[in-house]
Order: structure tokens, then sequence, then C-alpha cells
């Protein structure tokens, strides 16, 4: 019994266990204008005092983004968030709780460590060297592209989606439209036609007799 229970709690998805990290924007505006969002899904307050955000950057080199202050706190389904100061306005401008010089960029990857030095999560985008996450990497945000998680605690994708994705979408629909409308342009004349042999006929037989 024992080893199924193992089994169980081992596929259920680390966002159930506590705080996670929902949102990422590399950039803005300019290149400076970065933030992270932390999400509490649990149904207390999570303190925060003594956490710490970690970056790797492409060489795999790891900073610390910023340790959070006492009494630091997360309400339950609410969202903490860090953001860079490099730009002294952005913080305020995304309504940020903490902030500092640090940035994040293209082939980076980032950390949330608890206060006992707990890995709580990880997100991990590009190409960087010695990054948090062995798989599950996501590719380079592109200008005006954020990461997201689904749902605040689902799996992470790039919003919105690459124009790629989005050309591909639409010819899927131009496609499903025209097999749509073909089927009924070809009644259409098919009627029209059989129509027009009913009634020459008609015209036919009226003046035979």
């Amino acid at each position: 019994m024992l080893k199924y229970l193992s089994l169980l709690v081992l596929l259920i998805p680390l966002s159930t266990y506590g705080l996670v990290i929902s949102e990422v924007q590399i950039e803005g505006d300019n290149p400076s204008e970065c933030y992270i969002k932390i999400y509490n899904p649990l149904d207390e307050v999570v303190d925060l005092s003594d956490y710490r955000l970690r970056k790797k950057t492409s060489t795999g080199k790891d900073y610390s983004l910023r340790v959070f202050p006492a009494e630091s706190y997360i309400k339950k389904d609410n969202f903490f968030i860090w953001a860079s100061s490099e730009n002294s306005s952005f913080p305020e401008t995304v309504e940020a709780d903490i902030s500092s010089t640090q940035t994040i960029s293209s082939d980076n990857s980032i950390a949330l460590f608890d206060n006992n030095d707990n890995l709580v999560d990880v997100v991990c985008w590009g190409s960087g060297e010695n990054s948090y996450c062995n798989e599950d990497v996501l590719e380079n945000p592109e200008e005006g592209q954020v990461i997201k998680r689904k749902d605040n605690v689902g799996d992470f994708y790039l919003h919105p989606p690459p124009l790629s994705l989005i050309d591909i979408k639409e010819i899927k629909t131009e496609k499903q439209e025209k097999q749509k409308t073909h089927p009924f342009i070809f009644g259409f004349f098919l009627s029209l036609f059989l129509a027009t042999i009913v009634l020459y006929l008609k015209i036919i037989i009226t003046n035979k007799y």
C-alpha cells in the first residue's frame, strides 16, 4: 500500500505543493524592464522572509536576483512580484513588491528557494549552459512575449504565441472554412443544373404536344 501511495505522490504536480513562478518578462520597451511573478495557489498566507530568487546566465554563472526582506507575505490566490529597478520607474509601473538592479535576459534560467534553501520552482529558456533545468526548456521569448503558466499553475508557454503558430492556426482555420464552403457551392450548382435540365425537358415536351 505504501508503495502505491509513494507513486501517487510522485505523480502529483509540483504546483499542488506550494508557490510557483507563474509569469516572467525578460524585457519590455527597454531591455532592462523585466519582472518575475510568484503565485500562491494555497489556502493560506505564506511568509516569504529570506526566500531567494536566483538566476543563471547564458554561460551558467549563478547570481542572486534578490533575497526577500523580512515580513514579506503573499496572500492566498495572490501574486508577489519582483522587478528590475535598473529603470527606476519600472517597479512602480508593474506594482512590484520588491526590486533590485539585477536583470534577466535570453538564455537564462531562474529559481526560487525558500528560507531553508529548498528549491521551490524553476523556469528555464533558451540554450544557457548549466541551467537549473535538465529538460522542459522553453524557447527564448520574442519581443512582446512573456513566459506564463497555464491558469497560473499549469505548464509554461509563450504568450502571445509565436507568429509562426498564429499563421499555422489561421491557415488551418482557412482550410476548414473552405472545406465547409465547397460542399455547399457544389450542391448549389448541382441543384441549379438539374433544375435547368428539368425546365428544358418540360419546354420540349410542351412544344411537342
